[in-house]
């Protein structure tokens, strides 16, 4: 869904590297979640906490690199960020109660294995706007428009539609659809805001798979072993059958 542009970091390469193939529509990106979904998941409660989740992206780097101990780590504090964003995206895929409603019951508050596929994508595609913001500043956690006149042909390629827009718009007038609160700087918030919009609004799929998504409905109760299924309809979301 996401295609990365040329001017992306040789560190985000390394991350997606990590983290793409457990968002594959496949036999084998299923068996590598349910690994991974199961060392994350300590208590066994099939609900995975935001530290949970950050512990299991440290666990996944320092793995990846074991040869180099500090490769892992550097990567982890390079795009930390960006992680929680993933989190909130994802805990809400899934309707634990079956009535289409936030309830902001258990459920609701943690991400499921039914959304750890999702939370895969969502990982690599706010790295990816993270990696961005950070190629106009790497040193602080808004924009100003020097940075950004200065630098932000630096990602034109990065592989985000609208970051491309910059190539027939003027500096001045991008900058303000960024800044929507007209404070002067563009937060990483606003960053990810405009740049999902404006794949929504272009229809790509990446637009496609960020939009809100309907909740996919509850498993049937009543049932106690855990068997994976296809993911249910268009929303990605990877639904877990119980059987008896």
């Amino acid at each position: 869904v996401y295609e990365v542009g040329q001017s992306a970091s040789a560190e985000l390469m390394d991350f997606l590297g990590v983290f793409q193939p457990l968002a594959e529509r496949s036999s084998d990106g299923k068996a590598l979640r349910e690994k991974c979904f199961n060392h994350a998941d300590q208590n066994r409660s099939r609900y995975l906490s935001l530290a949970e989740t950050d512990a299991f992206i440290m666990y996944a780097l320092s793995n990846a690199f074991s040869g180099n101990k500090d490769k892992g780590k550097e990567l982890f504090l390079r795009f930390r960020k960006s992680y929680i964003k993933a989190f909130q995206k994802a805990k809400t895929l899934h309707d634990p109660e079956g009535d289409g409603l936030l309830n902001r019951t258990t459920g609701e508050e943690y991400v499921t294995f039914s959304e750890f596929r999702l939370f895969n994508a969502y990982l690599c595609i706010y790295a990816a706007m993270l990696d961005a913001f950070c190629c106009i500043n790497a040193t602080s956690d808004r924009i100003d428009f020097g940075e950004f006149k200065k630098y932000y042909n630096n990602v034109l390629d990065h592989g985000f539609v609208g970051l491309s827009a910059g190539r027939t718009k003027r500096p001045s007038e991008l900058y303000s659809e960024f800044d929507t609160d007209d404070s002067s700087q563009i937060s990483y918030n606003e960053w990810c805001n405009y740049i999902l919009k404006a794949e929504v609004k272009a229809g790509t799929e990446l637009g496609k798979l960020m939009e809100e998504q309907k909740l996919a409905p509850a498993p049937k109760a009543g049932r106690s072993r855990a068997v994976l299924v296809e993911d249910v309809g268009g929303s990605g979301v990877e639904e877990e059958k119980k059987e008896s």
